[in-house]
């Protein structure tokens, strides 16, 4: 009988089971599994976590560092798994040199080898907002944590998604969440706001000087080929002679326009020099273009499009991520020294060259034990969408099915096939070096679609993600979703989520490293936001980002209860 069921309830089932046949007994059966579904979690004690699952005795996450590579060293010394005296300038002389000689072994030298491994897991957004995202991801994967005694699990967050859409195919920018409910102009302003123009000064920073080398070969030889791995390769041509752009040195703008100029006449057009230098090389790259390259095709060094400019208030987009790509030497009245109109396609391909692998190797979801670990936290509908935990998920009876079936899918499962689909994303978006379309990557960040303008949330999250108050307020709104979740934690084993992506920033307390969601709690599970407001990408002061997790699921440093 069901503990906790009303005695007349039990009375009726037990009539029923001694005055039934087979049949009906497999109705009962049924319907004994329904009521517990709907009763038996809320007659439970849901505060009381299973046991704490784990390989390591030691677990250091960190939350989203933006770009902000001091304060990624300075919180992995204190966890005690480097050694970095504060000398920034030094470390990012290294990983340039390193970038170029491939030498590495002074950044693997601030490496501490460790007694018994220890898992490293980064929660995504390393990129944006701060200018050396793209130094972060060269140091972590230049070094060989696993020789260290390191595990290193580094996930994809949004941020690092809208960098893989841009660079990918930058010149689709616009098109980015092309089906979602805001105009075009908005995406744009939405992606201006994030950040993004930091990400690309920090990666031009790093190989501006191998981007210029090879479009000044390019516009010599005419072409230029670049390696795709597994023996093939790409080529892109210039039909025409563009040898009069190469020489990268002028003399100020005076000696741009001049030089512009003598470039339009060769080619027969002409265009209008006006203060704003973005809107004067704008109309000297459509000239180009329309030459060169055909009135329908792309233009290769302008990201905006000509129509884009009528479409409303362009206020938040940044301008110079149209333009990022001409100016490689400024004096200090803002005159250019050093100046070269780089086709947007070689950036493209330089970003696949440095960056394709490590985006390869990034997770959306990471299950060690029992703890899952995800950059935004767990969606209600990744729990019932077919591309997330949906696959674990049976419709009609509207429950998960027995995870001890081997012929389901298990959590485990489940979490390598959003990552393996995720993997699939990425390759297609790599893979496409004909620039004619966006590469997909919305599907995993189903939520940017919504918040890409000005608007707020879908009401059930994205696939794979929901913000960390937007989840508190629909768990303490919804009974359905906590039905849900109950369900979910119950089929799949979980004891905590582990999450970033969601600021929370208390100038009292810089010393809170994560908040823990009380209504997820109750429903049985430990549901935990790692600081996201730690980087310069959202402080003037930064502070040490990051918590360790035990062996016994013990987390050091303070937490709170939402």
């Amino acid at each position: 009988m069901l503990a906790g069921v009303p005695d007349g309830w039990n009375a009726g089932f037990s009539f029923l089971l001694q005055n039934s046949d087979e049949k009906y007994l497999r109705r009962a059966d049924r319907l004994l599994d329904s009521i517990c579904f709907y009763l038996g979690d809320a007659l439970a004690d849901q505060t009381t976590l299973p046991h704490h699952q784990t390989s390591y005795q030691r677990t250091v996450v960190l939350g989203d560092l933006h770009g902000d590579l001091d304060t990624a060293l300075r919180s992995l010394a204190a966890k005690q798994l480097l050694r970095y005296d504060g000398d920034l300038e030094r470390v990012i002389a290294l990983l340039r040199a390193g970038a170029t000689n491939g030498d590495h072994a002074e950044l693997e030298a601030m490496v501490l080898s460790q007694p018994q491994r220890v898992q490293l897991v980064f929660l995504g957004d390393l990129l944006d907002r701060y200018h050396q995202g793209y130094h972060l991801i060269q140091f972590l994967q230049r070094i060989r944590w696993r020789t260290f005694g390191i595990d290193l699990e580094v996930l994809m967050g949004n941020h690092d998604l809208h960098n893989l859409q841009f660079f990918a195919n930058p010149l689709a920018v616009f098109q980015i969440y092309k089906e979602s409910e805001h105009m075009q102009v908005e995406v744009m302003d939405f992606i201006g706001r994030m950040g993004l123009v930091q990400s690309v000064s920090g990666f031009m920073s790093l190989h501006g000087e191998e981007i210029a080398a090879l479009q000044q070969r390019f516009y010599r030889d005419g072409a230029l080929s670049f390696a795709l791995g597994q023996g093939t390769e790409v080529t892109y041509r210039y039909e025409c002679d563009l040898a009069a752009l190469a020489d990268d040195v002028v003399g100020g703008w005076n000696d741009v326009w001049r030089r512009l100029g003598q470039v339009g006449d060769a080619f027969g057009f002409s265009f209008e020099i006006v203060p704003s230098w973005q809107e004067s090389l704008a109309g000297f790259s459509r000239g180009l273009a329309r030459r060169v390259l055909g009135d329908d095709y792309w233009n290769v060094w302008d990201l905006l499009p000509p129509w884009l400019a009528s479409c409303g208030d362009q206020d938040g987009y940044d301008p110079r991520l149209r333009f990022a790509n001409v100016v490689l030497d400024m004096d200090e009245n803002l005159q250019p020294r050093r100046f070269l109109l780089v086709d947007w396609r070689v950036i493209a391909m330089v970003w696949r060259r440095h960056y394709g692998d490590f985006f390869r190797s990034m997770d959306v979801m990471h299950l060690e034990g029992n703890t899952l670990y995800v950059h935004g936290g767990l969606s209600p509908q990744t729990l019932v969408d077919h591309f997330g935990f949906g696959v674990m998920y049976h419709l009609s009876s509207q429950r998960y099915h027995n995870p001890e079936d081997p012929r389901r899918f298990g959590l485990m499962r489940a979490v390598n096939r959003v990552n393996r689909l995720a993997r699939q994303v990425v390759d297609n978006a790599l893979g496409d070096v004909g620039f004619r379309s966006t590469c997909g990557v919305e599907i995993i960040d189903g939520i940017g679609s919504r918040r890409g303008g000005r608007a707020g949330f879908t009401e059930f999250g994205g696939p794979m993600w929901a913000d960390f108050d937007f989840l508190n307020q629909m768990t303490y709104e919804s009974e359905q979703v906590r039905l849900l979740y109950q369900s979910f934690i119950r089929a799949g084993g979980l004891r905590r989520v582990v999450c970033g992506h969601t600021r929370f920033d208390e100038p009292s307390r810089p010393d809170l490293r994560y908040l823990r969601l009380q209504v997820m709690a109750d429903l049985g599970l430990d549901y935990i936001c790692v600081d996201n407001s730690c980087s310069r990408g959202y402080r003037l002061e930064p502070v040490l980002n990051g918590i360790e997790i035990n062996g016994d699921g013990v987390i050091a440093d303070a937490g709170q209860t939402r």
